[in-house]
């Protein structure tokens, strides 16, 4: 039978050696592992800024075609005093003021709790509701000139658009009297006014003398 002699010194060398190679290969693949998924994760991570940037370009772009196509509409409204709260005082006032410039005898209106309009009597687009506020207006005048002038009167110094759906007229008697005190005919008309208001408001019933 046939014996070797084992250079253990030798044997425990190579061990020692493969064991620091198993364990630096180890060292190695771990880290090679763990870089790995840094690098997947940190990619994920840019792919989703990325997909972000991407969707608030899209949404910048898209903002901008709405104010190209929607602002200067809505400036041409807030030229014309239609946005915002509706604006009874400065109508009032001006409509005080005009019967006030044309000596009309008497006046008298009452307003309407302020609703929203069904008909189509303005364009103001699509996606905009507009307000109505009907005003009963009752004036006493010495001719149906004065009528003419009160509406025009108000047409230029009102701040708003308004609309005239009827108007009736009747004589207050068989002769006509020229004094500034005294009412020839009796005019009644019912008028809307229009806002556009972007928020959410109270609105009261309101009468005048």
């Amino acid at each position: 039978m046939t014996r070797f002699n084992v250079d253990w010194a030798y044997l425990k060398m190579a061990i020692v050696i493969s064991a620091i190679v198993f364990l630096l290969g180890a060292v190695l693949m771990t880290f090679s592992v763990n870089y790995r998924l840094d690098a997947e994760e940190q990619l994920a991570t840019e792919q989703r800024e990325l997909y972000a940037l991407s969707s608030k370009y899209r949404k910048a772009r898209q903002d901008k075609i709405l104010i190209d196509n929607y602002l200067p509409h809505y400036y041409q409204l807030e030229q014309q005093g239609m946005v915002g709260k509706e604006q009874r005082l400065n109508w009032v006032d001006t409509l005080r003021a005009s019967v006030k410039s044309l000596e009309v005898p008497h006046m008298h209106f009452q307003f309407a709790p302020q609703r929203v309009l069904q008909k189509n009597i303005i364009r103001a687009g699509s996606n905009l509701v507009v307000n109505t506020s009907r005003m009963k207006l009752d004036v006493g005048l010495l001719h149906e000139v004065d009528l003419l002038q009160l509406f025009s009167e108000l047409e230029q110094q009102v701040t708003g658009m308004f609309h005239i759906d009827s108007c009736s007229m009747a004589l207050m008697g068989k002769d006509i009297i020229l004094s500034a005190d005294h009412s020839n005919l009796n005019v009644s008309c019912d008028l809307q006014w229009f806002t556009i208001d972007f928020g959410v408001q109270q609105v009261a019933t309101e009468m005048g003398p």
